[in-house]
C-alpha cells in the first residue's frame, strides 16, 4: 500500500521523479515512512525537493520542501520537518 500511496502522490506533482531514498526523519510512531529527494519540471523551471512520506492506519501525509534546482538545499528544511509531531497517535 505504501508504494501505491507514493506513486499516486507523485502523480499530483508536475513532471517529477524520485531520486535518492533514505529512512524518514523524523519518524512518527505507528507510521511507515520514507524520505525522498525529488526532481521536478524542466528547464528553465526545474525544481528539486526533499519530502517525507508517512503512511498510517487512518491517515497518510506527504511533507515537501521545494527549491530551485540551481540553489542549495535550504537549511530551514530540516527545521520544518522536525516541527511535525502527532497530536493523537491513535489516528
Amino acid at each position: 500500500m505504501f508504494e501505491i500511496f507514493k506513486s499516486r502522490s507523485l502523480r499530483k506533482l508536475p513532471n517529477c521523479e524520485f531520486g535518492e531514498e533514505k529512512p524518514v526523519s523524523p519518524a512518527l510512531g505507528g507510521y511507515i515512512g520514507r524520505w525522498y529527494r525529488i526532481n521536478c519540471g524542466s528547464s528553465p523551471t526545474k525544481t528539486m525537493g526533499v519530502c517525507n512520506f508517512y503512511w498510517g492506519k487512518h491517515f497518510s501525509y506527504l511533507v515537501v520542501v521545494t527549491f530551485p534546482a540551481d540553489a542549495k538545499e535550504p537549511a530551514a528544511g530540516n527545521k520544518f520537518f522536525e516541527s511535525f509531531s502527532l497530536i493523537d497517535a491513535n489516528k
